[in-house]
């Protein structure tokens, strides 16, 4: 799984692959897609510890900041989905590929890689 430094290649490669499989599955709305992504890869959390007592105003402005660096990567992650998604589906097409079969292939290509 994870440690201190994060998440390993591996464990990205596998979130992304999961989202992607999730965004192929006609069979639910974009709504549930999105909310099955986000179960199957629950957001990092974030620890800061401080042992110097700081003025509620710096807690704030710290808790404010780690707010929205987590909602740009959530929103750039969301657009490279969306990107990588519609790149697969025009792969299948030019190779005449399942989504499946473009996927699987994507996947043991890049564990090799790892």
């Amino acid at each position: 799984m994870t440690d201190e430094s994060g998440p390993t290649g591996r464990d990205l490669l596998e979130q992304w692959l999961r989202a992607l499989t999730i965004l192929g599955d006609e069979s639910l709305t974009t709504q549930e897609r999105l909310d099955l992504i986000t179960e199957v890869n629950p957001p990092e959390q974030l620890d800061l510890r401080i042992s110097t007592p700081l003025p509620q105003v710096d807690v704030e402005a710290i808790q404010n900041a780690f707010a929205r660096a987590a909602s740009l990567h959530s929103r750039k992650t969301s657009v490279h989905i969306l990107v990588e998604n519609q790149l697969i589906a025009w792969l299948g097409e030019a190779t005449d590929s399942t989504r499946e079969q473009v996927l699987q292939r994507l996947a043991l290509s890049l564990d090799e890689a790892l």
